[in-house]
């Protein structure tokens, strides 16, 4: 199912561990409602700038999450959260995929809105985690940075 004009359903719900263990990882309506949002206002606007995107967690079930260590309020487990990599991001120095990321967070500060976005590392690499919620007003287009 194609959630906006990039992404689809499959994208956004694929999960390794999910598949490995069995687990059903897709939405009821409300959460696909949350993703098609998501999509539309974070992920779309890099998408049509050229970016060519991988998602590593979208939509998480509440039995995922646990099994990934998730928060307990997620915002994943509602449809609300990615967290994104660009493609042959290993390729990337890791100050390299810094970069990049604080360069598609400025873009999304001008060009879209988000609740909260975060650059996260593990210590080996650099992903982005966005989230955004459904009513316009409610997004405080606030930016973090964690480091693990």
């Amino acid at each position: 199912m194609q959630l906006s004009r990039h992404f689809t359903l499959e994208q956004m719900c694929e999960n390794s561990i999910a598949k490995s263990l069995c687990i059903d990882n897709m939405p009821d309506m409300a959460a696909m409602d949350n993703l098609q949002c998501l999509c539309n206002n974070v992920l779309e606007p890099l998408a049509e700038r050229g970016i060519k995107l991988e998602i590593m967690s979208g939509f998480r079930s509440k039995e995922l999450n646990n099994m990934v260590g998730g928060e307990d309020n997620s915002p994943h487990m509602r449809g609300e959260a990615v967290d994104i990599i660009g493609e042959n991001w290993k390729e990337l120095s890791y100050s390299d995929q810094l970069k990049v990321l604080v360069e598609w967070a400025y873009f999304l500060m001008s060009y879209s809105y988000f609740d909260h976005l975060i650059l996260a590392t593990n210590g080996n690499q650099w992903w982005m985690h966005v989230s955004c919620l459904k009513l316009y007003g409610d997004n405080r287009n606030l930016m973090s940075v964690t480091m693990k």
